[in-house]
Parts: structure tokens; C-alpha cells; sequence
């Protein structure tokens, strides 16, 4: 994720496993290099590949409100987990570009309760808790 500097424009037919098929505005040199760079390391720029209404596409206004480019670019080689791409219009931070965000889903495993092991049990004999809080003492963090 970053600013880039690239304006990548409408992508082309085959560019389209790395860009989708939503680009903003007219591509630049940069812009292409960042294409060859996303085809090359099989990223996806998810910028192109949610359709967005035109004016919510760009992320930099020029200083004199004239131009607008989208420049700045979330990319990921796993496009699946990506559920949504927005570009946030009304945050006031003091800077020329806007905000982006993308909403992802991580697949966690649920661990069963049955296979959890307690370690807490460990130390049920006298002689083991005495032998515990022996070498807790006897701990040197210097050696």
C-alpha cells in the first residue's frame, strides 16, 4: 500500500488479472511500471478491480483543485480475502491526497476446547512447586 506516483489509467484486456478493469484517468510511464511490477510478482492493484462511482476513484487533487489522479494504490497477491475498496472522501488531515481502505478476511481455525492442555497442572506436588520457585530464584538474566 502506498503512494506510488503512478497513474495507471484504463487498463488494457490482458492487464486485467493484475488490475481488474476500473482504472481512473490516463496512464503515465510509472504508471505502466507499476503494471509490469504487479504482472511480474502476481499482485493484483485493487484499486481497478471494484467499480466505483468516478468522483470516489481519485486519491490526489493538484494545489488548484484543477487535476485529479489516482496515485496511490493498495496491491496483494491474494485477492480473495479483499471484500471492499473505498476511497474515504470526507477526511481532513491537511494533505492533498484522500484516505484508502480496504476491508480483508482472514480465515481463522477455531481450536477446540477438548485438546486444550492447562499448564497450570503441572505443579500440583509440594516437592514440584518447591522446585520452581528454587530455580525461579536461583535465575541469573546476565548469564
Amino acid at each position: 500500500m502506498g503512494d506510488f506516483n503512478a497513474q495507471i489509467g484504463t487498463p488494457e484486456k490482458y492487464e486485467r488479472p493484475a488490475t481488474g478493469e476500473y482504472g481512473f484517468g490516463i496512464r503515465s510511464t510509472r504508471g505502466a511500471r507499476l503494471i509490469q511490477y504487479a504482472q511480474e510478482y502476481n499482485l493484483k492493484i485493487l484499486n481497478t478491480m471494484f467499480k466505483l462511482k468516478l468522483k470516489n476513484r481519485w486519491t490526489w487533487i493538484s494545489p488548484n483543485r484543477n487535476t485529479k489522479n489516482e496515485i496511490d494504490y493498495i496491491m496483494t497477491t491474494k485477492r480473495h480475502i479483499v471484500s471492499k475498496y473505498e476511497v474515504l472522501p470526507s477526511f481532513s488531515f491537511g494533505s492533498d491526497h484522500r484516505l484508502i481502505r480496504a476491508t480483508i478476511h482472514l480465515k481463522t481455525t477455531k481450536k477446540s476446547r477438548r485438546n486444550f492442555s492447562d499448564t497450570s497442572n503441572k505443579l500440583k506436588t509440594l516437592e514440584k512447586q518447591e522446585m520452581y520457585l528454587t530455580n525461579l530464584n536461583n535465575f541469573n538474566p546476565n548469564v
